[in-house]
């Protein structure tokens, strides 16, 4: 699942803080009924809530925006040194005064990484809009890889929707993660795709969010 360490673009693992330290890894789930859009891959703690964003017409939300019992909130994954943010931030765009306040221009350092994941309500809703205005699934140029990095989540339901893709240049894929699927014991590694792979998964997670084309 997503954590909080510093680390990033790592597939999930343990508890909610961990997601905003580690933009892609799992949280520990504490209370049950708080609900992730994201089950695979978020779990949050308890006195965490998963915010909608509804300024965000896509199918669903990629960067989560979760909120603290503080009224603090932070995102899931991370947007700090995400490449659109940091392409606003060089070009001095709109966003780009709100981004460098909150530390959103490059990715957290042990400086920086409290005010990352202590984002207002304002700065982590725009930074959401901001991103998902901005997201189309692409395949790595080696074709080894899909940016930004697939949530199992997304993975499992691209499975179960395309079943021409998952007979045919998706079967390895999904063989794996439907077989992992329900026995929390997914290895916290990232998948090394090949270009067929890579190219038809981006496609279908495009279609999956509703990304124009």
């Amino acid at each position: 699942m997503i954590g909080t360490t510093l680390a990033k673009h790592r597939p999930m693992r343990s508890i909610a803080r961990v997601l905003a330290l580690a933009p892609f890894m799992m949280v520990a789930a504490c209370a049950p009924a708080a609900v992730s859009p994201h089950p695979h891959d978020v779990a949050l703690e308890d006195g965490q809530r998963y915010e909608k964003n509804v300024a965000v017409s896509l199918k669903r939300e990629y960067w989560l925006v979760i909120s603290e019992p503080s009224e603090r909130f932070f995102m899931v994954p991370r947007p700090d040194g995400d490449p659109r943010v940091v392409a606003e931030c060089a070009r001095g765009g709109e966003l780009a005064t709100l981004f460098a306040n909150a530390k959103l221009c490059e990715s957290a350092t042990q400086a920086t990484l409290a005010r990352v994941n202590g984002l207002s309500r304002d700065e982590a809703m725009k930074a959401s809009t901001f991103l998902h205005g901005k997201l189309a699934f692409v395949a790595s140029e080696d074709g080894t890889r899909v940016e930004p990095y697939p949530l199992v989540t997304d993975v499992l339901d691209v499975c179960k929707t395309y079943g021409a893709d998952r007979a045919g240049a998706l079967k390895k894929i999904c063989d794996t993660e439907l077989g992992y699927e329900g026995k929390g014991d997914r290895p916290a590694i990232a998948p090394i795709y090949t270009r067929e792979e890579s190219t038809t998964l981006a496609a279908r997670l495009d279609d999956l969010y509703g990304v124009p084309r």
